[in-house]
Formats: C-alpha cells, sequence, structure tokens
C-alpha cells in the first residue's frame, strides 16, 4: 500500500485514506478535521513514473462518487458510540441503578462516563445466557472525582450497575454506550 501521494479536497467528513494499487481499493486510515472543514483524499497512482495525473483524477472522482456513501457511513457506524442508557436521578444511601441489557453481538466495548457527589462503586458485568453474570469488573468512584470506564465485551450480554455507598447522594451523572467492532 502506498501512503501520501496526491490529495484530492471534496466537501464532508473529513477521512483519511491510503490506496492500495494491487486491488484496487481504498483503506480507511484514520479521521481529522481540517479548519476549513473540508476532507483530503492521499492516494498515489500504482506507477507514478509518467503517470497521466489528469486521468487518474479522473478516475478517482469516479471511484470516490461510487465508495464515498458506502465507505463513509461504514466509517460513521464503526467509529461512533451508540448510548445504551443512562440514569441522572440521585440514588438513595445504599441505592442501586441498573442499565439496559446490552444483546448486541456487534458491540466490541461498553464505555461511558460517571459522576456522582458520594462515593459508591460501578460494575460492567457480563454473561453468557442473560442470567448468570460471571464476568465483573469494578471501578471504585470516589465523591466528586468523575471517572471515564472502557471494557472489551466478552459475553452476550452486558450491563453497567452502578451501588451507592451509605449517604444519599444530591448529585449522580452516569452515561453507557456500547461501541461497535469493525464487522
Amino acid at each position: 500500500m502506498s501512503s501520501g501521494g496526491y490529495g484530492r479536497e471534496f466537501t464532508g467528513r473529513v477521512v483519511l485514506y491510503l490506496y492500495d494499487p494491487s486491488t484496487g481499493k481504498y483503506y480507511p486510515v484514520s479521521g481529522f478535521t481540517t479548519s476549513d472543514g473540508k476532507a483530503i483524499l492521499y492516494t498515489m497512482p500504482a506507477d507514478n513514473t509518467g503517470a497521466d495525473l489528469s486521468q487518474y483524477l479522473r478516475n478517482l472522482d469516479i471511484t470516490l462518487s461510487e465508495l464515498r456513501d458506502s465507505i463513509i457511513s461504514k466509517l460513521d457506524e464503526i467509529g461512533s458510540l451508540v448510548l445504551l442508557d443512562y440514569a441522572t436521578t440521585p440514588l438513595a444511601a445504599n441505592g442501586q441503578w441498573v442499565s439496559r441489557v446490552d444483546e448486541d453481538s456487534r458491540t466490541g466495548r461498553i464505555v461511558g462516563s460517571v459522576y456522582a457527589d458520594q462515593d459508591g462503586t460501578l460494575y460492567v458485568e457480563q454473561s453468557p445466557d442473560g442470567t448468570n453474570w460471571d464476568i465483573v469488573d469494578s471501578f471504585l468512584v470516589i465523591a466528586r472525582e468523575g471517572i471515564g470506564f472502557s471494557v472489551e465485551k466478552v459475553c452476550q450480554y452486558a450491563r453497567v450497575r452502578f451501588v451507592n455507598d451509605s449517604t444519599n447522594q444530591n448529585e449522580f451523572r452516569l452515561y453507557v454506550y456500547k461501541r461497535l467492532r469493525v464487522r
């Protein structure tokens, strides 16, 4: 695969691609945003010695118009976080909150953030059958110190549970997202 090379600007989401001349396919490398909100597609012809650049760019425009929508759509899906559940109602002393269960086989990670004005414990629980929550990752949440969490999903079912300590909360925010796997 060649990197860098000739550039082509188009308006829309900014995505960097590498072109593999042996397969004729574009491979996404990473997303970035330019100050003017334009995207740049970098690629290089298979044979850049004596290549007719104008012909190459015409071919690139055709290829890009055919592939752009499906590639960008796929990248958006892969790169986006999907809200699974959230809570903003303060919990009573020793109270707990349990999220909805994620059963989506495309989910690669359970991620999110939590803030509470009282100590508590966050649990990311996973189950092979939706009944027995055998895999548990726990995070101590210190009062007034928000944390982010990210746990690889290794079972079919996953959920998040928060258990408050022995003092009523006045503030509580917990957001749970699922990040989709590359298919």
